[in-house]
């Protein structure tokens, strides 16, 4: 559900924000910086936040390309899927 909230926020309210003031390349470039700063927040690595820009870049360009929030919504949470198996992989091997 994190993802709806994020993509909601960042690529709904933040970029519609900032493109009818600055432009789409602004409002691209924004919040997606703003996206990976706030995975900084969250408590993950620089490293992590600045891999979050780069998906914030691919899911605002979503954003540009169909004038809609729809798209960053599914393919956030198709992302943050694909991350499940690692996940509970790393967690059975550190549990054994």
């Amino acid at each position: 559900m994190a993802q709806i909230a994020e993509e909601v926020l960042f690529r709904g309210f933040m970029y519609q924000g900032l493109e009818s003031r600055l432009g789409n390349v602004a409002a691209l470039l924004i919040t997606s910086a703003a996206f990976g700063l706030i995975h900084k927040v969250y408590g993950y690595s620089w490293e992590h936040a600045v891999w979050s820009s780069y998906i914030g870049l691919s899911l605002g360009s979503l954003r540009w390309s169909t004038g809609s929030v729809a798209a960053p919504i599914i393919a956030h949470a198709v992302a943050n899927a694909a991350f499940i198996p690692i996940i509970v992989d790393l967690l059975v091997g550190w549990l054994t």
